[in-house]
């Protein structure tokens, strides 16, 4: 009956994850370019019936539409590249992003991350508002600063630092936008249901498999009258 418990246990270790994805896509509803996770499980070997969960990023069929802010240090791109920002030696890409100027006067979002220049580094702006015209070029006082870079990635690549060199000179950059955040709370109630029936189920077996364990006991004294 061990399979019995390691079932219930699965189940169980399976609702506490999806909670935990859907609580932190909840709390990301208002972040920009934001894109929602959610669990799937699948069996790894035919032999292991068990199911074992990945946590993956969904997949949108259609294009988000930009919405305007007004705000001259948010950014967004049209959708034919990724903005690119380091964070220590790790890289990371984004659609859009809320930006404002560090100590140092580097462009920053609002997790710290670095923006990246068309040429490769950080981009600096020391003083000034900013007009970014739509090929990413910064404008301070009508002098160019610097170029936003916009990156192509790789089809399918499991982690951003594996983004080709090249930028996209054909994408829009759109200043004082946003890509909103792909979070439906919708689709997330439904995943808490989900999850909560999970737990439900999982709390059902465990009963069982006491039960069950309380009968073998209670035979087994029996037979050793």
């Amino acid at each position: 009956m061990g399979g019995i418990a390691e079932l219930a246990t699965t189940m169980m270790v399976a609702a506490h994850r999806r909670l935990t994805v859907t609580a932190s896509n909840l709390a990301n509803m208002s972040t920009p370019s934001y894109k929602a996770r959610r669990v799937f499980s699948q069996i790894m070997e035919l032999r292991d019936a068990i199911p074992v969960d990945r946590v993956a990023v969904m997949q949108q069929l259609q294009a988000r539409a930009l919405k305007a802010t007004g705000n001259a240090w948010d950014i967004a791109t049209d959708g034919a590249g990724t903005l690119l920002f380091r964070v220590g030696d790790v890289f990371r890409t984004a659609d859009s992003a809320q930006l404002h100027r560090d100590g140092d006067g580097r462009l920053v979002d609002s997790a710290g991350g670095t923006l990246q220049s068309a040429g490769g580094g950080d981009i600096v702006v020391d003083s000034g508002s900013p007009t970014i015209l739509r090929d990413g070029t910064i404008l301070v006082d009508g002098q160019a600063v610097g170029r936003i870079g916009v990156f192509a990635v790789v089809t399918g690549a499991e982690d951003v630092n594996s983004l080709l060199p090249d930028t996209v000179e054909d994408a829009v950059v759109h200043q004082g936008y946003l890509t909103p955040s792909e979070v439906d709370s919708a689709v997330e109630m439904v995943e808490l249901t989900k999850a909560g029936r999970l737990a439900e189920t999982g709390a059902r077996v465990f009963q069982i498999y006491d039960d069950l364990s309380g009968r073998v006991a209670t035979k087994l004294g029996e037979l050793g009258r």
